[in-house]
């Protein structure tokens, strides 16, 4: 009788472990589960002078500024800039005329090489534009961290004149790296944190 409730005991405590076992698994393995990853995003806008390593996110994409950056002939009213190719050429429009020429860094210095501008615009052949600063900045504030292209606007500034805001592929990469453009371009690193709400 003795070993009949000995192995009684054992037979319950073993049917015991095993129902702890399947409770356990169910809830998530007692604690071998975890909760999901915080979700990252951009934390600013990125900025990034335009070099010749950044100038090719704005190729083909035309900015426009509501009015010439001020000291540079008798240009006023709506006015675009662009870059094309790899040296790259730019090209400036207002009204019915253009500009273009080579561009060179250590800002943007525009060289004019062929024009349609009158004499005493600021645009004639062999004029040179120099504008410092001449920066590009992404609105990556609150894109997610993960390797994805969004469509985010993008502007440029040329002195103390910002264009109109233009709408570029934007990547953020889990270490912060933004790429801006088709293909994307690197232009720098933003600081990233938890977005709001994430893993709550």
């Amino acid at each position: 009788m003795r070993q009949v409730n000995m192995n009684n005991a054992k037979f319950v405590k073993l049917a015991l472990g095993m129902a702890l076992v399947a409770a356990l698994a169910a809830c998530g393995g007692g604690g071998g589960g975890s909760d999901p990853a915080p979700v990252k995003v951009a934390a600013t806008n990125t900025t990034a002078n335009v070099t010749a390593l950044t100038v090719p996110a704005l190729v083909t994409t035309p900015a426009a500024v509501a009015s010439f950056p001020a000291g540079f002939g008798s240009i006023t009213g709506a006015t675009t800039i662009s870059f094309a190719g790899a040296t790259p050429t730019f090209t400036i429009t207002n009204g019915v005329n253009t500009a273009s020429g080579p561009t060179t860094f250590a800002s943007c210095i525009l060289t004019v090489a062929t024009t349609t501008f009158a004499p005493g615009s600021g645009l004639v052949v062999g004029d040179v534009l120099t504008f410092n600063p001449c920066t590009l900045t992404a609105s990556t504030t609150g894109v997610t961290a993960n390797g994805v292209t969004v469509p985010r606007n993008v502007v440029l500034t040329l002195n103390t004149t910002t264009s109109a805001a233009f709408v570029l592929n934007v990547r953020v990469d889990a270490d912060g790296k933004v790429y801006v453009g088709t293909p994307g371009t690197y232009i720098g690193t933003v600081t990233l944190t938890t977005a709001s709400g994430a893993g709550t």
